[in-house]
This record gives C-alpha cells, sequence and structure tokens, in this order.
C-alpha cells in the first residue's frame, strides 16, 4: 500500500494522525549463555552464531576472553623453543631433571638482565605496549560501532562493540597454532612446494580476514532485552522541521512549516529503494551501479531513503559500492601496466593504483562513518544508530571522487616523472630556496585530498540531517 491512503493508515481511524507510531524493529531474540570454552576456541569459526549473545554478555567474560587468549598466543608458538632449550626431545628426562632445566634457564636470564643494559626506549614501548594496546582495541571498537548498530541505544551499541572487539581477539589462538605448526614444519626440507605455498597464505591472509569478519557480523544484530529507540513507539514528526504531529489531519499541512503532513508518516515520500527490492537479482547489479551516480548527482536521494528499515540492504550496497571501487580500479592498473610494460616509472604508478584500491577505500570509509555517527548522535540527536548506519552505508559513493582524485594524482605523479618537467625549478625570492615540480605536485594533491575530503564529508553530514526527524 503506498500513496496518500498508506499514510492514512498510520492515523486515526477518524484521518488525524496517532498518538504513537509502531516501533520500527520487531523484538529481539533471547540472549543466551555460551560457554566460556566453547567461545573462547570457536567464535573465530563462528562468530555470526555467538557473537551477538556474547556481546550482550558480561564484560569480565570479554576481558577474561581476550586475557587468556593473549597469553596463549604468547604460549603456543614459544613451545618448540622452550623444547629446544630444555632438551625436552629427550623423553627419558626425568621431573627432577625438567625443574632443574627450567631452574637454569631463570638464572640465565636473570644474569643477562643484571649485565646488560636495556634501553630507556625500548623499556618505555615494552610498558607502554599494553595500555596503548588496549586503548587502540576500544578506537576499533568504536569505529566499528556502525556495524553494531542493532536498534538498541548508542551507549548499549558502544558496550556491544567494545566486547565484540575484545572476543575478536581469540583469533589469535588459531594463528599461534599456524605459526607453532609453521614452526614444526623444516620448510626448508619441504619438496612440496604447494604446502609452503599454503602455510604463507594461511599465516598472512586467513587472520586479518577472518578477524574483519568477528568484526563486523559479530554483533551485527541485537539479541537481548528490547531496549531501545526501535523497541518502542515513537511520536510523529514532521520531517522538515520536527514539530509533534499528534492528532494533526493526517491530509493537512505542517503547521510550523507548511509541508504535507502526509510525506512525513508512512508510505509518504520515503520509499524503499530499488535496490532494497532487487538485489539479489540479475536487476540488482546494475542498480548498484545506477546508484553510483544517483547519489552523486542527487542529494535529495537522502530524503526519500528509509532509514528505520532496510540495514541489510544497506550493508549490501556498501559491500557492493566497496568491492565495485577495488575492482575498477585493479582493472584499471592492471589495463595501464600491459599498455605500459618495460616503462619503469609507469609500472610504479600503476602498482600505486592497485595499492590504492586494496589499501585507502576500507580504511576511509570506516573513519568516515564512525564519525559521521557519532556526530549525528550529538549534533543532531539521533538516537537509533541504525538510522545513521544506513545513511553512511549509502553514502559509499560519495568516496568516489576521492579514490579518483588520488588515481589521477598518481597518473600526474608519473607523467611528471617521464619528463623533462621533473628538473624544472622555481626559485623563491632570494634566499636560495625553490620549488620543484615534485613540491608542486604534492602540494596540489594535498588541497586537492583536503577538497575532496570536505566534498565527502559535507555531503555525508548533510544526509544526516535530512533524517533526523525521519519517521520513516
Amino acid at each position: 500500500m503506498t500513496g496518500p491512503r498508506s499514510a492514512i493508515a498510520a492515523s486515526h481511524a477518524d484521518g488525524f494522525v496517532a498518538d504513537l507510531l509502531p516501533a520500527t524493529a520487531p523484538p529481539p531474540e533471547p540472549a543466551r549463555r555460551v560457554n566460556f570454552f566453547k567461545a573462547l576456541l570457536l567464535f573465530w569459526l563462528l562468530p555470526r552464531r555467538y557473537g551477538p549473545h556474547l556481546a550482550v554478555g558480561s564484560m569480565r567474560r570479554a576481558l577474561a576472553a581476550h586475557g587468556v587468549a593473549v597469553v596463549l598466543a604468547g604460549a603456543i608458538p614459544a613451545l618448540p623453543y622452550v623444547g629446544e632449550a630444555i632438551g625436552w626431545a629427550d623423553m627419558d628426562m626425568s621431573l627432577h631433571d625438567l625443574r632443574v632445566a627450567l631452574a637454569e634457564q631463570v638464572l640465565e636470564l636473570a644474569q643477562t638482565s643484571a649485565f646488560g643494559r636495556v634501553p630507556w626506549a625500548v623499556a618505555v614501548m615494552v610498558l607502554g605496549a599494553v595500555p596503548l594496546g588496549e586503548v587502540a582495541l576500544v578506537l576499533v571498537a568504536t569505529a566499528a560501532m556502525p556495524w553494531c548498530a542493532g536498534g538498541d541505544r548508542a551507549s548499549s551499541v558502544w558496550k556491544r562493540s567494545v566486547k565484540n572487539v575484545y572476543w575478536s581477539t581469540t583469533v589469535v589462538i588459531p594463528t599461534a597454532v599456524i605459526v607453532a605448526l609453521g614452526y614444526g614444519v623444516d620448510l626448508g626440507q619441504v619438496r612440496n612446494d604447494g604446502l609452503v605455498i599454503l602455510l604463507g597464505l594461511l599465516t598472512l591472509i586467513v587472520p586479518p580476514v577472518v578477524i574483519l569478519r568477528m568484526l563486523v557480523v559479530g554483533a551485527g544484530r541485537y539479541v537481548g532485552v528490547p531496549d531501545g529507540p526501535a523497541f518502542a513507539p515513537r511520536e510523529p514528526r514532521c520531517e522538515s522541521c520536527g514539530y509533534t504531529l499528534i492528532r494533526l489531519p493526517a491530509q493537512g499541512r505542517c503547521p510550523e512549516c507548511g509541508v504535507p503532513i502526509g510525506e512525513s508518516l508512512p508510505g509518504g515520500r520515503r520509499r524503499p529503494t530499488v535496490w532494497q527490492q532487487k538485489e539479489l537479482r540479475p536487476r540488482g547489479f546494475v542498480e548498484l551501479i545506477r546508484l553510483q551516480w544517483v547519489i552523486l548527482r542527487d542529494p535529495a536521494f537522502f530524503d526519500r531513503l528509509p532509514v528505520h528499515s532496510g540495514l541489510a540492504a544497506a550493508r549490501h550496497f556498501w559491500w557492493g559500492t566497496f568491492l565495485l571501487m577495488v575492482f575498477t580500479l585493479l582493472a584499471a592498473a592492471k589495463i595501464g601496466s600491459l599498455a605500459t610494460v618495460g616503462d619503469q616509472p609507469w609500472q610504479m604508478v600503476f602498482a600505486g593504483v592497485a595499492a590504492v584500491a586494496v589499501i585507502v577505500p576500507f580504511p576511509l570509509q570506516a573513519a568516515m562513518m564512525s564519525f559521521a555517527c557519532l556526530w549525528s548522535q550529538f549534533r543532531s540527536g539521533i538516537s537509533d544508530y541504525r538510522a545513521s548506519a544506513v545513511v553512511c552505508y549509502y553514502a559509499a559513493p560519495l568516496m568516489w571522487p576521492l579514490v579518483l582524485g588520488l588515481v589521477l594524482a598518481a597518473v600526474v605523479a608519473g607523467a611528471l616523472a617521464d619528463s623533462a618537467l621533473v628538473d624544472l625549478k622555481l626559485h623563491v625570492g632570494r634566499s636560495g630556496e625553490y620549488f620543484t615540480a615534485w613540491h608542486l605536485a604534492m602540494i596540489c594533491v594535498f588541497v586537492l585530498t583536503i577538497a575532496l575530503l570536505l566534498f565527502w564529508g559535507g555531503r555525508l553530514l548533510a544526509a544526516l540531517r535530512s533524517v533526523r526527524y525521519a519517521n520513516v
């Protein structure tokens, strides 16, 4: 049901706006307690299953899991070294011999530390590594808040994100096991190159992918007591000015700003996107590409976007946009590399383009989302983190100008390196100082980057302001 009739459906039968609109999210599933040791060993493998329940559990359990994981991660790879040091390979060693060997190792370490000098910088780094590491984890949790939006309050979202990050550190246990196995295999004696490559991939690629999945899906949904803005009825407000619309004629206009009341009610101007309806069909890819240009060109897109529903579709749109950026830039870098075979400066340029494609989009998107969601909470009063997250997900195409600007800068740098302009010098005054073409190029890149970041951030904050009173 669409149009004015569905708008009236959100009002009283007598044609006036209801006192309260229904909750925007169904009641969540009950939280359940997960066995600590099962979660410690299997959370990295089943984050979607265990994560939501662990994220609403005790902070003490999360901290305990983090501490146990760190200790085990340090102990497991050290076992082969300890075995070599104490002669563990000798299976006839008695318990007394084992205690003597351990005591000798302790005395040797004490003697080394007594007669050696440890630089103060190293000592500070070692002592400060623990608190700095914990602060870094909290910062990661704050940045991951948009991925934990589930309809609960912002403070609850933050706590769930912190606990999810602590539980995600348990990935170091299987990583330590892989490292220990790699040590146990004498790669120099291995004849099978496939095994060597497999161990390298397991060590370098699998842990980052697994921990990224844990961070993204571990607290991706909310379970437990339905406490939060998404689970309670709310007062209908004018989407333009925030005026309370209770008991006003559904077919009338807002007394404050004159916007038709029906536009602010369900069935009004905010409708599901075509992407939300077609994302899993062949038309979905076409719609993904089409929306890139629509969002870049039309700021009013967010005036029509429903933000209290379609969170999963919005996340899928973000991932689709991210992968589209990566594959587009990698393809461009590959084509350029093939077209300039043997030209070293240009080969370096296209290697830089490939690095931009892989490294830049994800952290920049995550940083911008975190900043925008916090800004919308404190400046626009958006208490439901889902609304901010949906806007940020759909705003992902606003990064295209920045990425393309960086690629253009790489191409210009390659052109400079391949021309006589690289030796050009512009003297400044009589001091003998001068600017080279590289200096001027870097200044232009810096100015362009700041301008494109301001464009992206300004459009994103404007989009968030347009949904601060959204009822749909």
